[in-house]
C-alpha cells in the first residue's frame, strides 16, 4: 500500500513536470540525505531512489567516517548500536521530483524503521 501510495506520487508529479510551456534555468537540485540505519536500509533507500522518473544522479558517499556526526556515537549508547550513518546525494531534474525525492525518502525511511535527516551540506 505504502509503495502504491508513493508510486502514484511519483507519476503524477512525473505528468505535471512534462509541461514544455515554460523552461526553468535554476540549477538542477541538489538533495543531500544523512541516513541512520543498517546497511541494508541503505541499499533498499538507494535502489528506490534510482527508480524515480527525473532523478539526474544518486550516489552514495563513500567515506562517512570523513563527515563528524553530532550524536552520542562516540559514547557508544545502546541507541547507537548496530547502526550506520550513510550519506546519500541526489540530484533531481527539478524542484518537482526533488519535493518527489523527500516524499519517497520518509515514506520508505518510515516503513524501514530508520532515520533519515534532509541536510543542505555534509
Amino acid at each position: 500500500m505504502v509503495a502504491h501510495a508513493w508510486r502514484s506520487l511519483v507519476l503524477n508529479m512525473g505528468r505535471a513536470s512534462m509541461d514544455t510551456s515554460y523552461r526553468r534555468t535554476a540549477p538542477v537540485p541538489t538533495i543531500r540525505i544523512r541516513l541512520t540505519g543498517s546497511r541494508d536500509d541503505a541499499d533498499t533507500l538507494l535502489t528506490t531512489l534510482h527508480g524515480i522518473d527525473g532523478i539526474e544522479h544518486v550516489e552514495e558517499l563513500e567515506e562517512p567516517s570523513l563527515y563528524p556526526r553530532d550524536d552520542s556515537s562516540s559514547s557508544d549508547l545502546v541507541d547507537d548500536n548496530g547502526t550506520e550513518l550513510f550519506l546519500i546525494e541526489v540530484q533531481a531534474a527539478d524542484g518537482l521530483h526533488a519535493e518527489a525525492v523527500h516524499a519517497v525518502t520518509e515514506v520508505e525511511v518510515s516503513r524501514l524503521g530508520a532515520v533519515v535527516e534532509f541536510v543542505d551540506e555534509f
